[in-house]
């Protein structure tokens, strides 16, 4: 859980990085993407403490799809290194989130 929140502080980094040289476009939508990773993160977190995994796993369908929604917008933003960097952390959370999901899920199993 600690890597998972170096990561979310890496984003949020970027997306202060991307407000001030990219532009305002590029900035607000790795902040929002910073605020779906950190819902990812809660959702992940309650996980643990509650084991409601059919609420978690709708809820992270959402977060899922906007990701990718985002990840396609990459196109539009090709030169950009901020948001090109945002993406790429932001996807590196998301396999961290769910490396810690599936983990949580087999120790719930056994």
């Amino acid at each position: 859980m600690k890597g998972m929140q170096v990561v979310l502080v890496a984003m949020l980094a970027v997306s202060i990085a991307a407000l001030t040289q990219a532009g305002l476009e590029q900035g607000l939508l790795i902040l929002v993407l910073f605020a779906f990773s950190s819902r990812a993160y809660f959702l992940v977190r309650d996980l643990s403490e509650n084991e409601d995994r059919e609420g978690y796993e709708k809820q992270m369908k959402i977060v899922q799809t906007f990701t990718v929604a985002c990840a396609l917008l990459s196109f539009y933003w090709p030169e950009s290194m901020y948001f090109n960097a945002g993406l790429a952390i932001c996807l590196l959370f998301h396999i961290m989130a769910t490396q810690q999901a599936k983990k949580m899920a087999k120790n719930y199993i056994d």
